[in-house]
C-alpha cells in the first residue's frame, strides 16, 4: 500500500499505466473531528483553550462551506472566551477568519467590519508594546487590503498597504509586499507616479534580502510594472512637452 495525495499525485501515471495491478482508494477521514479529538487529547475537555480550539475548528469548517451565519455564531463563543482569558491574539484570528470568510462570499462590506475590529486589537496591542502586534498588525491590513481591492475601492486599498512597511520591523519580505500591493492600488487607479514611486521602494527593500528569499516573493512583478509604467511615464512627460 503506498500513501498518495490528491493535491500533489504521484502514481497516478502508474496506475492508468497498470489499471488491473494498481487500484486507487480514497481514504473518508473526517479531519474536522480528527483535529477535534486531537485538541480534546492536548487538554481538559471543558478547558478554555480546548473549546476555543474546538469552536475555531468550527469556524473553518462552516465557512468554508459558506454557512456564515453559522460561523458567526461559533465565532462568537471563541471571543467570548478570549475575551475572559484575555487573549486578544486569538480574538484577531477569529476576526480574520471570520472577515475571511465573508471575503470568499463576495460580502466585502461584512469582511471590512472584521478587518477593522481585527485592526483595532492589533493597534491596542502595538500601544502597549507587546511583540505579538508586529504579527498581528500586518497580517490584519494584507487583509483588509485585499478587501478594498475586491470591493473596487483602490484609494483605500493603497493607503492600507502603505501602512505595512512601518509597522513590520525588518521582515522584509512583508515590507516588498506591502510597497507592492501600494503600487499595484495606485497603478489600478491610474496614478502611475505614485505607483512607480511604491514600486521603487520594493525594489530597494529586495536589496537588503538574501537571495534564497527572494524566490519566495513577487519581485518578478514588481520589474515587470516598473518597465510598463517607465514607458507610460516618459510617454505622459513627452506629450506635455509636446503640448506645451
Amino acid at each position: 500500500m503506498l500513501l498518495d495525495t490528491i493535491s500533489r499525485p504521484n502514481f497516478l501515471d502508474l496506475q492508468q499505466a497498470f489499471p488491473d495491478q494498481v487500484m486507487i482508494q480514497e481514504a473518508n477521514l473526517e479531519m474536522d473531528q480528527a483535529m477535534k479529538d486531537i485538541s480534546n487529547a492536548a487538554g481538559s475537555k471543558d478547558a478554555p483553550g480546548t473549546q476555543f480550539r474546538n469552536y475555531f475548528i468550527d469556524i473553518t469548517k462552516v465557512a468554508s462551506k459558506g454557512k456564515m451565519e453559522e460561523a458567526e455564531q461559533f465565532g462568537q463563543k471563541a471571543i467570548d472566551i478570549c475575551v475572559a482569558q484575555n487573549w486578544p491574539h486569538l480574538q484577531n484570528s477569529v476576526l480574520v477568519a471570520l472577515g475571511s470568510g465573508w471575503k470568499n462570499l463576495k460580502d466585502m462590506d461584512k469582511a471590512l467590519m472584521h478587518f477593522q475590529q481585527g485592526e483595532g486589537i492589533a493597534l491596542s496591542e502595538k500601544k502597549a508594546g507587546n511583540d505579538i502586534a508586529a504579527v498581528l498588525y500586518p497580517n490584519v491590513l494584507f487583509a483588509k487590503g485585499a478587501a478594498y481591492i475586491n470591493k473596487g475601492d483602490f484609494e483605500q486599498a493603497a493607503t492600507t498597504y502603505e501602512k505595512i512597511p512601518e509597522n513590520v520591523g525588518e521582515n522584509y519580505q512583508h515590507q516588498l509586499e506591502g510597497w507592492r500591493m501600494a503600487g499595484f492600488s495606485y497603478d489600478k487607479l491610474g496614478a502611475f507616479q505614485e505607483a512607480h514611486e511604491a514600486y521603487e521602494k520594493a525594489l530597494l527593500v529586495s536589496d537588503q534580502m538574501d537571495p534564497e528569499t527572494l524566490g519566495d516573493t513577487s519581485l518578478f512583478f514588481v520589474g515587470v510594472a516598473l518597465i510598463r509604467l517607465n514607458i507610460l511615464i516618459v510617454r505622459g512627460r513627452r506629450l506635455r512637452e509636446f503640448f506645451d
